[in-house]
């Protein structure tokens, strides 16, 4: 009787560890190079760089990149999960990296209720942080000059280091 329940234990452990084996990992990376923006971004990330020689354009930047969360515990876990794994398409810096703007470039995706509850919320963190967020549509796609003027950054002194200020209004 004890051999009985000794094979039934052993067929369970061993059950239990097939069930658990891994599929061994490729030997190489199954990977290879995408571009970083969508032929639309392309456009607009030119434009902003002929637009602002003055500043620093970054693309694509993580929202846990530019924000510092002033939590602690939970409630800090609480703030980075509603951020983490968001990303903006562009941050306008000062030639000392400090982001001064965020723009975002809209398409047609952004007209769900979903997507615009996504985008509320981004919106809503970044200014939290002091962030001014410019949105364009894809559909009207802003020239240098219209990027230069709604992306208006004008320097003031702030003891020793110039620093941008940003405008306060927000374009639909």
């Amino acid at each position: 009787m004890e051999w009985l329940f000794l094979i039934v234990l052993v067929l369970i452990v061993a059950v239990a560890a097939a069930g658990k084996a891994r599929v061994a990992a490729p030997k190489t990376w199954p990977l290879r190079p995408v571009p970083v923006l969508s032929k639309s971004e392309q456009v607009l990330f030119w434009r902003l760089r002929e637009a602002l020689p003055e500043r620093v354009v970054l693309a694509q930047v993580q929202l846990s990149r530019l924000v510092k969360i002033d939590a602690a515990g939970r409630a800090r876990l609480a703030v980075l999960n509603r951020i983490d794994r968001k990303s903006t398409d562009f941050v306008v810096c000062s030639k000392d990296l400090q982001p001064l703007c965020v723009v975002e470039l809209d398409d047609s995706s952004h007209t769900r209720a979903s997507q615009r509850k996504r985008d509320a919320d981004k919106d809503a963190a970044l200014q939290a942080a002091g962030l001014r967020v410019v949105r364009y549509h894809v559909k009207s796609m802003p020239a240098v000059a219209e990027i230069r003027n709604t992306i208006e950054l004008p320097e003031v002194r702030t003891d020793s280091i110039a620093v941008a200020r940003p405008v306060a209004a927000s374009v639909p």
